[in-house]
Order: structure tokens, then C-alpha cells, then sequence
């Protein structure tokens, strides 16, 4: 790791977690053709009267075993948005 630090080099774990953000994020725009893969997002009139807001609804599962990339990505690399 200290061999990383000298090199200025990241680590594998923070790449493969910028790729899967980079990846979710071109998910989410509507002309993804992986977009009618997501849950539905929330309704416009709900998310306007709260301050802050994710624009899909977290998926839970009852185990951890069988969780997909979509599920993973829907609870850990959504972007909270304002409404300030």
C-alpha cells in the first residue's frame, strides 16, 4: 500500500468503484438502453416538497447473497439532490 502512495497510484478497490459510479451514472440518463432496468423514479410532486432526495427508491433484499449490481449501485452510488 505505502508502495501505491509513493507512485501516486490508486488502488484497485478506488478504480473498480469509479468505473461502477461512471458505469450507474450512464445507467441513469433515460437514453440508456439499460434505463427500463431501474425501479421507477420517484414522482416529481413528492421529491419537490423535500430538501433533499434520491431520484430512485432503494431496493432492499432480505439477503446479501443474491444482490445484483443494480441493487447495490441503487442503495450505495445515488447522489443525494437539493431542492434549495
Amino acid at each position: 500500500m505505502s508502495m501505491l502512495s509513493v507512485a501516486n497510484l490508486a488502488t484497485l478497490a478506488s478504480r473498480r468503484d469509479e468505473i461502477l459510479i461512471k458505469f450507474f451514472a450512464g445507467i441513469t440518463e433515460p437514453s440508456s438502453c439499460l434505463y427500463h432496468l431501474l425501479p421507477a423514479p420517484k414522482e416529481q410532486s413528492v421529491t419537490s416538497r423535500m430538501r433533499s432526495y434520491e431520484k430512485f427508491p432503494r431496493v432492499f433484499t432480505l439477503t446479501k447473497r443474491y444482490c445484483s449490481f443494480l441493487q447495490y449501485a441503487l442503495n450505495h452510488f445515488q447522489v443525494k439532490k437539493s431542492n434549495s
